[in-house]
């Protein structure tokens, strides 16, 4: 659909008396949620806050014969759980989308996400997306943007699911606030409701 320049303009200056009118504030909500739903789609919804045990979480990532590094092991032990059985809309974005062709530090990385609607997730969506996505694409390796967690030794780390010739993972990536991550990765985020 074309729209001549005169109705283009016209509806520019429409917007702008909207945006700089009395409610203002309640515009640009409007029109920053409209831009942030056909920016980034909705990748899968997840549900968190079904288990009351952190143990659970490692129980059933035995039984399903899920691989689990040491240090994933570690952090599923010290993460917190959601006390409240919660829908979330996660959201995958390479660090390219969001806007850094060249790479970005984890910190530009989360500043952007957030000036785009989007959220760090709890750290129990790592153990919890691995156990629902069942059908993971070899190849793929998805980094779950958290609040990092400290292993046994200190160092910090996050979630990171994957699928590869020896099934499927859950590892984790080590967090160094000034590392820089390529354009290519990609990064699971909650959709801001």
């Amino acid at each position: 659909m074309k729209i001549a320049f005169c109705e283009a303009r016209g509806l520019l200056n429409d917007l702008n008396d909207k945006l700089g009118g009395e409610n203002g504030d309640r515009w640009r909500d409007k029109l920053a949620n409209m831009l942030r739903e056909a920016t980034f789609q909705t990748w899968r919804k997840l549900q968190i806050g079904l288990l009351r045990l952190v143990r659970s979480y490692s129980e059933l990532l035995t039984e399903d014969s899920f691989r689990v590094s040491e240090f994933a092991s570690q952090i599923v032990k010290k993460m917190k759980l959601v006390k409240v059985l919660t829908t979330l809309e996660l959201v995958v974005v390479s660090v390219a989308e969001l806007g850094f062709v060249e790479g970005a530090t984890f910190a530009q990385i989360i500043e952007r996400a957030r000036q785009l609607g989007l959220e760090l997730c709890p750290a129990e969506v790592g153990p919890a997306l691995r156990l629902a996505y069942k059908d993971q694409p070899k190849g793929e390796w998805l980094r779950i943007a958290m609040e990092p967690v400290a292993g046994s030794d200190g160092r910090l780390f996050v979630f990171f699911v994957g699928c590869d010739d020896d099934g499927l993972w859950l590892r984790t990536l080590w967090f160094y606030p000034r590392n820089v991550s390529g354009p290519g990765p990609r990064w699971v985020f909650v959709r801001k409701s």
